[in-house]
C-alpha cells in the first residue's frame, strides 16, 4: 500500500518528529495508526528506526531518497555506524533495503527511554522554535539537541529546555506520542530562552556537539577496527610505556583527570575512582562498546586529538612506521639527568629475523645510552624492549663506585641494572674476564690497600663521627641496638681496633631468678582467674583461658620453661574446671535469667530446655540446682 502523503523532511530532523508531523497532516486518530501506516509497528520507535525497508517500500512515486542516505539525515544511525563491527553494521543495513530480512530481530534495540545517548525527554531551543516556525510555518526536533548531558544549542549558545518556563508542563509526551508543532505550550505560553551555562562548561559542551554533528553528517569509511587502531596508537603516544609496548591505565586516566574540571566531571557523572575500575577502562579501549559510555568515549577522543574531525583524519596504517609514531622517546637511564625526559627524536631502524616486527636503536646524545624496540605490525604494539649499550658515562660511573669497595648489588642499585650486567661491564673495562668472586676478592683487597688515601681517612672521620653522636645521646647503648649498619660495617672493615674499643661489648643474657620469677607469675595467675570467674557470659576456666589473659612474655615463659616454673603451673592446675564445676558455677546466673524473661517457676525442665549443656548433666548438678530453688523460694 502506497501512502499517498509524506511531509517535507527538514534540516537535521528527528525521525520521531517526522512521524508526528506525518501523524498531524494525515488526518488518522491515533499516533499508533500513524506508526502502522508508516512501519507496521504497534509500539513506538527506537533510537534507530525499525522496519525502515516498509516505509520505503510505501513511499509516493515521485520520492527519491535512499533508505541510507534517509537515515544518515534523520536518524542516529551516523553515530552509531563507525563503531560496529563488519558483521553487525552489514547485517543492518542490509535490513535497511531488503524488505524480507528480519530487521526486527537484528537491528540495534535501543529505546528512546533506556539508553545512553539521548534523553528520555525530547528538549528543544526557544530560539530554534521561533526560527523554524517563521522558516517553515511549523516546529519540529533537532537530533542535537537530544544528545544526553549537552543541555545548550549549538547554533544559538543558549540553553534547551524540556518544559514551559511559565507554567513548567512538559512540552512533550514522554512515550514521544505528542511533539511541539509551534512555539507555544499546551497553556499557550510562548517557550522563553533560559539563563546561559557557565562559560567553562559551554566550550566543552560545544566541542563535543561539534564531534557528534561531524559523525551525523560526514560520510565517513572509518569502521570499528580502524578507530580501536587509532585510538590505540593515539594512547601509546600521549601516555607511553615503552617496556611492554602497553597503556599505563594509572598515568593516562591522572593526565585525562586533569583536562576536566571537577564540575564537568561531575556533570557527566564521570570520576577517576570510576575510570579506575577495569570493566569502564576496557570499555573504552574497544569501539563497538561506544553504546555503554558514549560521552565518555568522546571526551577521551578530544583529551587524545582535540576533536573527533582530527582522530579521523589520523592514518592508521602503522605496518611501516609504528615506531615514529610513537615518539619522541624516552632516555631510560636511570643515572641520566634526562632520566624518562623525551629527548630521544630520532631513530635507527636495523632488521633481524623476525617477520612481523620492525626494530629501531634509539640512543640518548648525552649519555649514550642506546635501547632497541621492536614494533609488532600484526598486534600493532610495542615489543622487545632489549640494552644494547649503556654508554661512557654509566660505565664510568660503575667502575667509580666499585674502586671506591661498594659491592655489587649496592652498584646495581645505584645504576639501575642487574648485578650480571654490572659484573660484565667490571671485567670489559678491566680488560680482562674475571668472575664473580674474583671481583669480590679484588673489592676485599682495594679495601685494605686504600687505608691510606685521603678519601678512606675522610670517609672513616665521617663514620666515626656518626657513631660518637649516637653514644653521646644514649651511653648505655650495646652493639645490637646500633641500628647504623652502613657505619658499623665500614668500620669494622677500615678501622676495627678502634670499632672494638669504642662500641660497647654485648652484655651477657640476664640470669633470671626463677624463685622469684614463679611466685610472680601465681600473682599474676590468681588474678587473671578471677578475671575470667567475673566475666560476663561466664567462661569455662581452662589452662589456655588463664594463660591468654598474661602478658605475651610471662605466655612464653610459661610455655618455654615449664620445668623450671612449678608453683605456677601447679595453681593452673587447681584452678583449671572440670564441665560438672562449670554447670554449676553458671547455674545463680541462668536463674535469674529465666527470672529476667517473666518465668515464674523454675523448673529443671526449663534449664535442659534452653540451655542444651545441661541435658546430660550429673546428679550432683541437679542437687545444686534443687538446694538453689529453694533458697530463691524462700528468699
Amino acid at each position: 500500500m502506497k501512502l499517498n502523503y509524506f511531509p517535507t523532511c527538514y534540516p537535521d530532523e528527528d525521525i520521531r518528529s517526522i512521524s508526528y508531523r506525518y501523524h498531524l497532516h494525515s488526518g488518522n486518530r491515533t499516533v499508533k495508526q500513524s506508526t502502522i501506516d508508516l512501519f507496521e509497528l504497534t509500539h513506538r520507535q527506537c533510537i534507530i528506526p525499525k522496519n525502515i525497508s516498509i516505509l520505503f517500500e510505501r513511499l509516493p512515486q515521485n520520492s527519491q531518497w535512499s533508505s541510507i542516505e534517509f537515515l544518515q539525515r534523520h536518524s542516529f544511525y551516523p553515530i552509531f555506524r563507525p563503531f560496529l563491527n563488519d558483521k553487525h553494521r552489514e547485517t543492518i543495513e542490509i535490513s535497511f533495503t531488503d524488505p524480507q530480512s528480519n530487521n526486527g530481530s537484528i537491528n540495534l534495540n535501543f529505546s528512546t527511554l533506556n539508553n545512553n545517548l539521548i534523553t528520555a525527554n525530547v528538549r528543544y531551543c526557544p530560539t530554534c522554535l521561533l526560527e523554524d516556525y517563521e522558516r517553515f510555518g511549523e516546529c519540529y526536533v533537532h537530533r542535537l539537541h537530544q544528545i544526553i548531558d549537552l543541555d545548550v544549542c549549538h547554533k544559538h549558545h543558549t540553553a534547551l529546555t524540556i518544559f514551559c518556563p511559565q507554567c513548567f508542563a512538559l512540552l512533550s509526551d514522554p512515550k514521544h506520542d505528542i511533539l511541539l508543532a509551534t512555539p507555544y505550550c499546551e497553556q499557550n505560553h510562548l517557550i522563553t530562552k533560559e539563563s546561559l551555562p557557565d562559560v567553562d562548561s559551554l566550550e566543552l559542551k560545544l566541542a563535543l556537539l561539534k564531534d557528534y554533528e561531524f559523525l551525523l553528517t560526514y560520510v565517513n569509511d572509518k569502521v570499528c577496527n580502524d578507530i580501536r587502531d587509532i585510538l590505540k596508537a593515539t594512547m601509546i603516544q600521549r601516555i607511553p610505556n615503552f617496556r611492554n609496548g602497553l597503556v599505563s591505565k594509572k598515568k593516562f586516566i591522572e593526565e585525562f583527570s586533569k583536562c576536566i574540571s571537577i564540575e564537568m566531571q561531575n556533570h557527566f557523572q564521570i570520576s577517576k575512582e570510576l575510570m579506575m575500575e577495569k570493566p569502564i577502562f576496557r570499555r573504552l579501549l574497544k569501539a563497538n562498546l561506544f553504546l555503554l559510555h558514549p560521552n565518555l568515549f568522546m571526551l577521551m577522543v578530544h583529551f587524545l586529538a582535540g576533536s573527533m574531525e582530527t582522530f579521523f583524519s589520523i592514518s592508521h596504517d602503522y605496518s611501516e612506521s609504528g615506531l615514529l609514531r610513537s615518539g619522541p622517546w624516552e632516555c631510560l637511564n636511570k643515572i641520566c639527568p634526562h632520566y624518562q625526559e623525551r629527548v630521544i627524536t630520532e631513530y635507527k631502524p636495523f632488521v633481524q629475523s623476525y617477520k612481523y616486527i620492525k626494530f629501531g636503536a634509539f640512543t640518548c646524545d648525552l649519555c649514550g645510552f642506546t635501547y632497541s624496540l621492536g614494533w609488532d605490525t600484526r598486534y600493532q604494539k610495542i615489543v622487545r624492549f632489549r640494552v644494547r649499550d649503556r654508554g661512557m658515562m654509566w660505565k664510568k660511573i660503575v667502575l667509580g663506585h666499585f674502586h671506591s669497595g661498594l659491592p655489587l648489588y649496592k652498584i646495581a642499585n645505584i645504576v639501575g641494572a642487574y648485578p650480571a650486567a654490572v659484573q660484565k661491564a667490571i671485567a670489559e673495562m678491566n680488560t680482562k674476564s674475571i668472575s664473580k668472586n674474583e671481583i669480590l676478592n679484588e673489592v676485599n683487597v682495594t679495601r685494605l690497600q686504600v687505608g691510606a688515601t685521603l678519601e678512606v681517612h675522610e670517609r672513616i672521620a665521617y663514620h666515626r663521627e656518626r657513631l660518637l653522636h649516637k653514644l653521646e645521646q644514649n651511653p648505655n647503648l650495646t652493639r645490637t641496638d646500633v641500628k647504623d649498619w652502613s657505619t658499623i660495617s665500614w668500620l669494622r672493615a677500615h678501622d676495627r681496633d678502634w670499632y672494638d674499643q669504642v662500641l660497647p661489648i654485648k652484655r651477657k643474657p640476664e640470669v633470671f631468678d626463677y624463685d622469684e620469677l614463679d611466685n610472680l607469675l601465681v600473682l599474676k595467675i590468681q588474678e587473671a582467674v578471677k578475671k575470667v570467674n567475673n566475666s560476663k557470659p561466664n567462661r569455662r576456666i581452662l589452662k589456655d583461658t588463664i594463660i591468654n589473659m598474661l602478658d605475651q612474655k610471662d605466655q612464653n615463659r610459661l610455655r618455654i620453661k615449664k620445668q623450671k616454673l612449678p608453683k605456677s603451673w601447679s595453681t593452673l592446675e587447681l584452678n583449671v574446671e572440670n564441665l560438672e564445676e562449670y554447670l554449676i558455677r553458671k547455674l545463680p546466673n541462668l536463674v535469674l535469667s529465666l527470672q529476667r524473661y517473666g518465668i515464674k517457676k523454675i523448673t529443671w525442665f526449663s534449664i535442659e530446655a534452653r540451655f542444651k549443656l545441661y541435658k546430660n548433666a550429673s546428679d550432683r548438678v541437679k542437687e545444686e540446682f534443687e538446694k538453689l530453688v529453694i533458697g530463691i523460694n524462700q528468699g
